[in-house]
């Protein structure tokens, strides 16, 4: 079923974030999926009494078919099976009419004194936000094969020679034809409890709040620097779900994340978009048309496609090869084999291997036929949460930070080795990788647009 995309606004600011340490809350800078997967079931069991919430759905449900939580959240077949169930996904900040917005790869790097996307016009100097995903598997590959080298890869500047570092913001959108980043205006609150005898402060009951302010600065020139309406942009994948209900919870949450209670959260409106029929630029890239390409060497995509799979594919071949070039036109044979993809975490992932957390993501733990892990850029993630219906701590995992990214090289040509990695991938991004996938955890997006931007744009 097709996702459900949807945009909401905040009327006053928002806690969304791990528990406190010490006396002091902080909240992210998106929200995660799973604490709009919680505002969901609020509004679901808005009118429940409190023998209704107490019990266990699905399991003690006295009748799932007209139950609204079950209908959502735990949809079954006739005959009782559990059918796929929907996935929240992590909401990031992004401005009014924008395609799409991701969290940066791991492999995103911005000058550390002029940092920031490159604008024609600008009241301060910019060198551009780049990707180094292609230069630092081409670097890597050459230490490894240990041919000598007539230059040494840097993480350094183009423009002015200063350290790269990763960009501060942790998300970046697409706005017609420029790239962007949004930055929700944080603000700083201290709140103290009150002894009710005495009816003063209660000694070591301090607590500072980090908040996701109600007001954001985007880059775009259009903005020109001024302050907007912080706004999200967010997506589900209803699976078998009651998709009308769902939409019609969505739409009526007005309350996300902690304290609640105290104002904070409040969400001035909930807007479901629509999907434009007339949005796709070019027609889809066919897995024929790619295996032609694979056969040939030879790779070419339709700009501004990368909602489709087959032309994303085509895209990132067509830099590798770009780059390829460069290291021939050096006597160096780097990046060398069939053809390749990137598996990029939108979220995070929680993934095992021999029952251990792990942060490497093999060909064989993904079933890709054919293709080798060649490269990875991944941090760790210690993640846990709040289950309201419990009144618990959820477990908390060690996981993948979203946008971790890995390369896998492809040394086959073959139509069958092409026709089944093509039927993977597209599954993979369907369904995710991982555990805690209906809180949206293991997202995933192969070969990503922004690997291609290996020069600041």
């Amino acid at each position: 079923m097709a996702l459900i995309t949807f945009s909401f606004s905040l009327a006053a600011p928002l806690l969304a974030g791990e528990p406190r340490q010490g006396n002091t809350y902080a909240s992210y800078n998106f929200v995660p999926g799973s604490v709009l997967r919680g505002a969901v079931a609020n509004v679901l069991m808005a009118d429940w009494s409190h023998e209704q919430r107490r019990q266990p759905h699905p399991d003690q449900c006295p009748d799932p078919a007209t139950c609204p939580l079950c209908r959502v959240f735990y949809p079954q077949a006739d005959d009782g099976r559990f059918l796929p169930s929907p996935r929240f996904y992590d909401c990031y900040p992004a401005t009014l009419g924008s395609r799409a917005v991701y969290p940066f790869p791991q492999t995103a790097r911005t000058c550390k004194r002029h940092g920031g996307f490159l604008r024609a016009q600008s009241n301060e100097e910019r060198h551009g936000i780049m990707d180094t995903l292609v230069r630092q598997a081409a670097a890597h590959e050459a230490a490894q094969s240990g041919q000598p080298l007539p230059y040494v890869y840097t993480l350094t500047c183009p423009t002015c020679g200063e350290a790269l570092q990763t960009p501060e913001e942790g998300s970046y959108g697409r706005y017609e034809e420029y790239f962007y980043t949004a930055r929700p205006l944080n603000r700083r609150f201290s709140r103290t409890a009150i002894n009710r005898r005495r009816h003063t402060a209660q000694q070591g009951q301090l607590f500072t709040l980090t908040v996701m302010g109600e007001q954001m600065r985007t880059d775009l020139p259009e903005a020109g620097g001024e302050p907007e309406v912080t706004r999200l942009l967010g997506v589900v994948d209803p699976g078998a779900a009651d998709a009308d209900l769902l939409r019609e919870a969505l739409s009526q949450v007005r309350w996300l994340g902690s304290s609640t209670s105290r104002g904070l959260g409040q969400l001035a409106e909930v807007k479901i978009e629509r999907a434009d029929p007339d949005g796709m630029a070019a027609e889809p890239l066919t897995l024929a048309a790619f295996q032609q390409q694979v056969g040939s060497g030879r790779f070419t995509f339709a700009p501004d496609m990368e909602q489709d799979f087959g032309h994303r594919l085509a895209a990132f071949n067509q830099a590798i090869a770009a780059e390829r070039a460069f290291y021939r036109a050096l006597g160096l044979e780097l990046l060398s084999g069939g053809w390749y993809f990137t598996v990029d975490l939108l979220s995070d992932a929680f993934a095992r291997a021999g029952g251990l957390p792990t942060l490497a993501l093999t060909a064989e733990m993904l079933a890709l036929p054919g293709a080798e892990c060649i490269f990875m850029a991944a941090a760790a993630v210690n993640r846990g949460g709040w289950n309201n219906a419990w009144g618990l701590p959820q477990p908390r995992y060690l996981g993948i930070q979203a946008g971790g990214v890995y390369l896998f090289r492809v040394n086959g040509r073959d139509p069958q080795t092409v026709q089944a990695l093509w039927t993977r991938l597209q599954t993979l991004e369907q369904a995710g990788i991982g555990y805690e996938r209906e809180r949206g955890a293991g997202r995933v997006f192969i070969c990503a647009p922004f690997h291609q931007e290996v020069n600041p744009k």
